[in-house]
């Protein structure tokens, strides 16, 4: 308070009420972060702090596909029109419920990633090795890992072109039922 009172604050009221605002503001900007922390996730206000958000509050949706397609034998390329709700990570999935030895796959796709926004290119990428994952209820590769709103907008309609070459009757005579997808990652 001496600091306070050198300064020219000679007022009690003011000298006590000073460090009684300084305690609460935190608790007060953690307040209002709770309270908006879903806007600030998707995007629509101070959408920098939307991936920090996302790891102290996670989304209830994480994880779940924002679009999901078979993958079916003989066929490379998949059209999928989505759009996304979080900034954050992002990541196209090759998934099945069973299976093991995801470690032999790794090598043998290459996945190519473009994504059109208002008939134009806007994101491009290929893959030649994915990275494993074991979720829950699902296994399978992650490729073409990207970031909402660095590499894409969030809010709007997307159309991508996914080309899966490989094996592709190989992976679904090893683990049955495959799926592809685009989904919402972790922050971490």
């Amino acid at each position: 308070m001496g600091f306070l009172y050198m300064i020219g604050v000679r007022s009690r009221g003011r000298l006590i009420a000073a460090p009684l605002i300084l305690f609460l503001l935190p608790f007060l900007a953690a307040a209002l972060l709770y309270f908006f922390r879903t806007p600030v996730q998707q995007g629509k206000i101070l959408s920098g702090m939307g991936p920090l958000l996302n790891i102290v509050f996670p989304a209830e949706d994480l994880y779940v596909p924002l679009v999901t397609v078979d993958l079916e034998p003989g066929i490379n390329d998949y059209i999928l029109s989505f759009s996304h709700k979080y900034v954050g990570r992002h990541a196209v999935e090759l998934s099945s419920s069973r299976g093991s030895g995801f470690e032999d796959d790794q090598q043998n796709f290459h996945v190519t990633f473009e994504v059109f926004h208002d008939g134009r290119i806007a994101y491009y990428a290929e893959q030649l090795k994915g990275s494993i994952f074991w979720g829950k209820d699902d296994h399978g590769l992650h490729f073409n890992t990207y970031r909402v709103p660095k590499n894409l907008p969030v809010g709007y309609e997307l159309t991508a072109r996914v080309t899966v070459r490989g094996d592709v009757d190989d992976y679904l005579e090893k683990h049955g039922a495959a799926r592809l997808s685009i989904t919402k990652m972790s922050d971490e």
